[in-house]
């Protein structure tokens, strides 16, 4: 439980270092039958298609600049990707450059009926 709130909490702090003042973060979550869904929206500058591939690389860091002059260390989204996948979850990254990025993780709900 801890960890996937550590997980959930990095993402999100991602969304809000990457995104500029006056711009909006939204964080959304919804069930399916099998799964949980959680949704981090942000209105940041997004990133480049190329480095996308790349985001869940342990020590790479991207080309986006956090906004604050914040420090990247490259190992966040790693971090992240094995929290989730030890939990049998996916994460997802999608970005365009300039109109921000949505990471969307899919965790399955065990069901004991």
């Amino acid at each position: 439980e801890e960890k996937i709130e550590l997980a959930i909490e990095n993402i999100v702090n991602n969304a809000i270092k990457y995104t500029g003042p006056n711009k909006s973060v939204i964080i959304q979550g919804y069930f399916t039958y099998d799964k949980i869904i959680l949704e981090i929206i942000d209105e940041g500058q997004g990133i480049k298609q190329e480095d996308l591939p790349f985001a869940f690389q342990k020590g790479k860091i991207l080309s986006s600049k956090p906004t604050g002059g914040e420090s990247q260390s490259g190992l966040g989204l790693w971090i992240v990707k094995n929290i989730i996948e030890d939990h049998k979850g996916k994460i997802l990254i999608e970005s365009k450059l300039g109109i921000g990025s949505k990471v969307t993780i899919e965790l399955p709900i065990k069901r004991y009926l």
